[in-house]
């Protein structure tokens, strides 16, 4: 497994819902965690930047800690903070940043690999990246016009 180059077309395409987490998901984690490991500088990872149209992706919950899988996730802003606009990196582009509107807290929810929902609230950077993985799976990247 190997990350994507940024003129695949899976990159702009909405990904397919998760139905079977067994099946769909655990088979492709270590392997991802595996390209996240070789790149320290990376929060996350999304499904199709391996070449999976599936919605899920691997991201950091809180700095220091093991990456989380989030499965079908989702979000709405959350109450404090707005929207700030900052610079972001993707591993899809390496050496490239650019500038993206992201809110500064979400109120986020996924399901975990046993198959039970979560929420929690996500702020700053935690908030960024959620955000940032899951425009992958809308199909969008910070690169897109």
């Amino acid at each position: 497994m190997n990350l994507v180059p940024s003129t695949d077309p899976i990159l702009h395409v909405w990904a397919n819902p998760v139905t079977d987490i067994p099946g769909q998901v655990l088979p492709h984690l270590a392997e991802m965690r595996e390209i996240l490991e070789a790149h320290p500088e990376a929060a996350g990872l999304a499904a199709p930047q391996v070449g999976l149209s599936l919605r899920f992706f691997l991201f950091r919950e809180r700095a220091g800690l093991p990456f989380v899988l989030a499965v079908n996730p989702d979000f709405v802003a959350g109450p404090a903070g707005g929207r700030v606009s900052k610079p972001e990196g993707c591993l899809t582009y390496p050496g490239r940043t650019a500038y993206a509107v992201r809110w500064n807290e979400i109120n986020a929810g996924w399901t975990s690999k046993r198959g039970h929902r979560t929420g929690v609230i996500l702020t700053g950077l935690r908030a960024r990246v959620f955000q940032h993985e899951l425009d992958h799976l809308d199909g969008k990247t910070i690169f897109d016009p």
